[in-house]
């Protein structure tokens, strides 16, 4: 593997891939809610395989052929680490899950305390405006300056 300098290509091409990849793995929650199945780990191992098998078939390094690939990558990521996730749930003991770095990787809350963190901001007014309150009255003044 080398890597070379980054260019307008291999640029556009990799972000092509990985929209395409978020938009399969989004793609890919709504198949999987989608089919009238009971055991949705059986259809997400089904459709995590369906994804490897799209991005291995796909030949040609055009745009079109990064997106279909990253599109199956997606498909194949997001479902297989919701498969991989079940399984390791079920088979770990109790006191490894109970770790905050196994929390994270099964995608649970660490139940971390972030001194001056989280905790901090807990007690503070976030009541701010991000962007000025505008009435209707507002847009019709000027509209009226316009026509007139």
């Amino acid at each position: 593997m080398k890597f070379g300098k980054l260019n307008k290509k291999s640029a556009a091409n990799t972000a092509v891939m990985t929209a395409s990849g978020v938009v399969g793995a989004m793609a890919s929650d709504v198949a999987v809610d989608q089919i009238p199945v009971a055991n949705k780990n059986v259809v997400r191992g089904c459709v995590a395989v369906a994804g490897v098998a799209l991005a291995a078939m796909v030949t040609g390094t055009t745009l079109e052929a990064n997106a279909a690939r990253g599109f199956g990558y997606g498909v194949a990521l997001q479902q297989g680490t919701k498969v991989a996730r079940t399984g390791l749930d079920k088979v770990l003991p109790e006191n490894v899950k109970q770790d905050a770095i196994a929390k994270a990787a099964l995608g649970q809350p660490c139940g971390c305390d972030y001194s001056g963190g989280q905790a901090a901001l807990a007690g503070a007014d976030m009541d701010f405006e991000l962007l000025p309150q505008t009435t209707e009255s507002d847009y019709e003044a000027p509209l009226q300056m316009s026509l007139a």
